[in-house]
C-alpha cells in the first residue's frame, strides 16, 4: 500500500502542478496585502479540495449518467493528460495571468482551486485512480498534495525571494514528462481493456 499511495503521491503533484498555481497565484496577488494572500491560498486549496471530493464520491456514478465506462474514460482522460503534459513540457501558459491579475479575492480564489488546481486532467485522474485504487488510499494521496499546495500558496512570499521563474518553469518541464508517460499508459491500459 505504501508503494501505492508513493505513486499515488507523485502521480497528483504532477496533475495538480503546485509550481503553476503558484505562479499564477504571484501575478494575481501581487496587489493584496499578506493577510489577503494567506486567505486566498486557504480558500483555493478548499476548493479543490471540494471538487475533488465530488469527483471522488461520485465518479462512478457520473460515469453511469453519461453512459460511459471506465476504459473509454481512460482513454479519453489519458488524451488530455498527454496534451496537459506537452504544454507544460513546451512552457506554455495553462492560464491567462493577466486575466486574474485585477479581479477580487473570492474569483482568485475559485480561479486557482478550479480549474487551475482542480481542472479537467485532476477530475480524470481522480476517477480513474479511485477505480484503480480504491477511495481511501486515493483521497490520502490528494489530501497530502493539497495540504502541501496549501503550504506553498500560504508561504508564497518567502518562496518569491528564492524561487526565479526559470527553475519553476525547468520543474514544470519535467513534471510534463511524466504527465505525458502517465497519459501514454492511461490510452495503452483503457485500448487493451476494450480490444482484449
Amino acid at each position: 500500500m505504501s508503494n501505492s499511495l508513493l505513486q499515488l503521491i507523485i502521480l497528483f503533484i504532477v496533475i495538480f502542478d503546485p509550481m503553476v498555481s503558484l505562479t499564477v497565484f504571484f501575478v494575481a496577488t501581487e496587489k493584496f496585502n499578506v493577510e489577503d494572500q494567506h486567505r486566498i491560498a486557504i480558500y483555493s486549496v478548499l476548493v479543490a479540495g471540494l471538487v475533488s471530493a465530488f469527483f471522488l464520491l461520485l465518479g462512478d456514478a457520473l460515469l453511469v449518467l453519461f453512459g460511459t465506462d471506465i476504459d473509454h474514460f481512460r482513454i479519453a482522460g489519458g488524451i488530455i493528460l498527454m496534451i496537459l503534459g506537452i504544454n507544460m513540457v513546451l512552457g506554455k501558459s495553462l492560464t491567462e495571468e493577466t486575466s486574474v491579475e485585477h479581479t477580487s479575492a473570492t474569483a482568485i480564489s475559485s480561479i486557482i482551486g478550479s480549474p487551475i488546481l482542480a481542472g479537467p486532467a485532476t477530475i480524470t485522474t481522480i476517477i480513474i485512480t479511485t477505480q484503480d485504487n480504491g477511495i481511501l488510499i486515493t483521497a490520502l494521496a490528494i489530501l497530502i498534495v493539497l495540504l502541501f499546495t496549501g503550504f506553498l500558496l500560504y508561504h508564497a512570499n518567502f518562496i518569491r525571494e528564492y524561487v526565479s521563474n526559470a527553475v519553476i518553469q525547468v520543474l514544470t518541464s519535467i513534471l510534463g514528462l511524466i504527465t505525458i508517460s502517465w497519459g501514454v499508459k492511461y490510452v495503452l491500459a483503457g485500448y487493451q481493456a476494450i480490444i482484449l
